[in-house]
């Protein structure tokens, strides 16, 4: 162990989680290039079945992983095997992902009709599939690199797959007739190709090291943690089922759109994660409370950020992405609403980072579908108060992670670790969702949403800036 880690600070967080936001940033940019074209070329239903695939893979690619990568980058950490170890639950979970995934092409005929309707031939979904394969494999080859602090490698690897499908599936639409299908494929194989780049990438281990009795614990952890991980995901998936449902397809469509900007800032912040996760398993025991308030502290005020900077370039950005045929007032006021889970979402991660470190993670495979059941209930119930109100759907999202963040703070306490301080970084993750409702509430003009966001940020850093400084 380092001196810095011997002395429990805490530098390089917000530095390296930079590095890592850009694998997160890149598809979010390709996304915003991207999009209109195919927007325009497929048009507003064709669109709403590549947004189905869209959720369907990462829903998927969570499912397939068997919760594995967190106990992976856990593993190469803190178990006595170590890197090798690590590597060897890589190959075992990849192997488990492709029979997962050839097990769920199979039985396509008896799902996929659930999820288009009548608007599409289920057959396309086999593309997405792939893609969740690839992308589970992907992640899985991540959580290594993770471990070992490659960074580099980790946001190559989150750029090819970020960069490759879509401009693949971009061709496959340019090339021939524009087909949501050939996208779809195009998504796949640039996917496929960041995976198997990925496993090529890994350390190379010795037979000996792959171990069904490690296999079994990997599981044991990880499994658990399948419905934690997926829930959300299925959260998505369900609100655009319903929307699809009760409005059609473009409006589904729509809708996935919306939730997908509207979840940028989450997508950033988890990426942060990946830097932050591993600092809090190499913190000394008497250490690790103090370090976690500071941390949270210097990511309130990237929330803070975030939001405000999503706040401010929502509208211009939404109108150009989604074009005339998928903007309208429902998109923005919907990726607004779910903008708002991102600062319950940082109270959700300094806790849970304590019930992944303590290996208790059981009672995860119940609290998070109750916070997912509670979050789509809501969004139903808002639906029906508001009935000329779609956007209201979007509920669900803020709702969910409200409930996590409840539930994570109730496990940590059980953990036997000493309870983390978020005093200091209640004021900026505030400050957060009250800026959301002001941009949904007044329509405020967009230079006065951006004075309005800086005043907040200076504020937060100033009261923020010792935490800062250390985490930097």
């Amino acid at each position: 162990m380092t001196e810095r880690s011997k002395s429990g600070r805490a530098e390089g967080l917000l530095g390296s989680g930079a590095l890592y936001s850009l694998s997160t940033v890149a598809p979010v940019i390709v996304s915003l290039l991207i999009t209109p074209l195919i927007t325009r070329a497929l048009g507003a239903e064709g669109y709403g079945v590549v947004g189905i695939g869209i959720t369907l893979y990462q829903f998927g690619s969570i499912a397939l992983g068997l919760g594995l990568s967190t106990a992976i980058t856990r593993h190469a950490i803190i178990a006595g095997t170590g890197v090798s170890g690590a590597t060897a639950l890589v190959w075992c979970g990849a192997a488990l992902s492709v029979v997962g995934g050839g097990l769920a092409v199979a039985l396509l005929p008896f799902w996929g009709g659930a999820l288009l309707g009548d608007a599409g031939d289920a057959t396309a979904l086999i593309w997405p599939t792939m893609s969740a394969v690839a992308l589970s494999i992907l992640t899985l080859c991540q959580s290594v690199f993770r471990a070992v602090s490659r960074v580099k490698t980790f946001v190559a690897l989150g750029m090819l797959s970020a960069l490759a499908g879509p401009l693949i599936g971009l061709m496959a639409v340019s090339a021939g007739p524009a087909d949501s299908g050939a996208y779809l494929c195009g998504l796949a194989v640039g996917h496929t190709l960041a995976a198997m780049t990925a496993l090529a990438l890994l350390p190379r281990i010795p037979r000996t090291a792959f171990s069904l009795a490690e296999l079994r614990g990997g599981l044991a952890l990880g499994l658990p943690t399948v419905p934690h991980s997926i829930t959300g995901a299925l959260v998505t998936i369900v609100l655009v089922a319903c929307a699809t449902q009760l409005e059609g397809i473009a409006a589904g469509g729509r809708l996935q759109l919306a939730l997908f900007l509207g979840s940028a800032p989450m997508l950033i912040l988890g990426a942060f994660n990946n830097s932050w996760a591993p600092m809090v398993f190499r913190q000394p025991d008497t250490a690790r409370s103090d370090f976690l308030a500071r941390s949270l502290q210097a990511i309130s005020v990237l929330v803070l950020t975030l939001v405000a900077l999503f706040c401010t370039l929502l509208e211009p950005v939404a109108r150009f992405i989604a074009g005339p045929e998928l903007y309208d007032e429902s998109l923005r006021a919907a990726a607004l609403i779910a903008c708002a889970a991102t600062p319950l979402m940082a109270l959700y991660l300094v806790n849970i980072h304590l019930v992944f470190l303590r290996g208790r993670t059981l009672a995860l495979a119940a609290t998070t579908p109750v916070s997912g059941a509670i979050g789509i209930a809501a969004s139903l119930a808002a639906l029906s108060l508001w009935p000329g109100y779609p956007a209201a759907i979007a509920l669900g999202l803020p709702v969910f992670h409200g409930c996590q963040a409840l539930w994570a703070w109730w496990l940590s306490s059980r953990t036997g670790y000493p309870p983390t301080s978020v005093v200091r970084s209640l004021p900026a993750l505030v400050a957060a969702l009250a800026l959301i409702a002001a941009t949904l509430c007044l329509q405020l003009p967009l230079l006065a949403l951006a004075l309005v966001g800086l005043l907040l940020i200076a504020g937060a850093a100033l009261f923020n800036r010792r935490a800062i400084r250390q985490l930097r």
